[in-house]
């Protein structure tokens, strides 16, 4: 859906202890999660561990505690969960002024929902199709009439990617449309497109075809 992915490196928490009970300390916990409602949710350090200031997660007050060995996943949404440790009263507790997260965000989108590569070619130079712009392609190879090959700069990671194509029509005559061709390869690097008009298999020209592809 075109929302961006981070991943925290340090998370600071400031706090003001009671002078009178100072052996009560917040907890804190942070939620990741790829949906906005929370729906499935990733806790760190864990679903019933803490960072507090004792223990094996031990953050202090107003010390950043380093989270890149222990958070290496990426999320959309995150939160921060304070919690008291049993017994406080009001008047006891400590005052949370502030919590600073620091963090990294992905190079890319999560592109499931966004281009990963398109072309925009007509007719074909030789072996290969005459390119007018493109994002991630390397090439357009023709097999032979109306037949191609979309080449790739970089892979997709599976084969499940979603392909959108359009053509043109001339006034008169039958519309030039792209489509998957059936008995052709589709892989994580490249995908073979058949181009029709009517029953025929035909080389654009003069022209432009475009096609895009989505996904992981």
């Amino acid at each position: 859906d075109g929302t961006k992915k981070i991943t925290p490196t340090s998370f600071t928490a400031y706090w003001t202890e009671d002078p009178e009970i100072n052996d009560v300390k917040p907890k804190f916990q942070l939620w990741g999660s790829d949906t906005e409602d929370f729906a499935s949710v990733n806790y760190y350090p864990g679903s019933s561990l803490y960072y507090q200031n004792a223990g094996t997660y031990s953050i202090d007050n107003a010390v950043p505690f380093n989270l890149t060995t222990a958070i290496t996943q990426y999320n959309k949404y995150w939160k921060i969960i304070t919690l008291l440790s049993s017994g406080p009263t009001i008047t006891n507790a400590p005052t949370v002024n502030k919590m600073v997260m620091k963090a990294n965000v992905a190079d890319l989108f999560d592109n499931k929902g966004i281009a990963k590569a398109w072309v925009n070619f007509v007719g074909a130079t030789g072996n290969n199709a005459s390119i007018t712009d493109s994002l991630n392609v390397a090439s357009v190879s023709r097999i032979t009439t109306g037949v191609y090959n979309v080449n790739f700069s970089e892979n997709f990671d599976d084969a499940n990617y979603m392909f959108t194509a359009g053509g043109y029509q001339n006034e008169g005559q039958w519309p030039v449309i792209p489509a998957r061709d059936s008995t052709g390869i589709v892989s994580v690097s490249g995908y073979q497109i058949a181009i029709s008009s009517g029953s025929s298999r035909v080389d654009p020209s003069g022209e432009s075809v475009y096609l895009s592809f989505l996904g992981g």
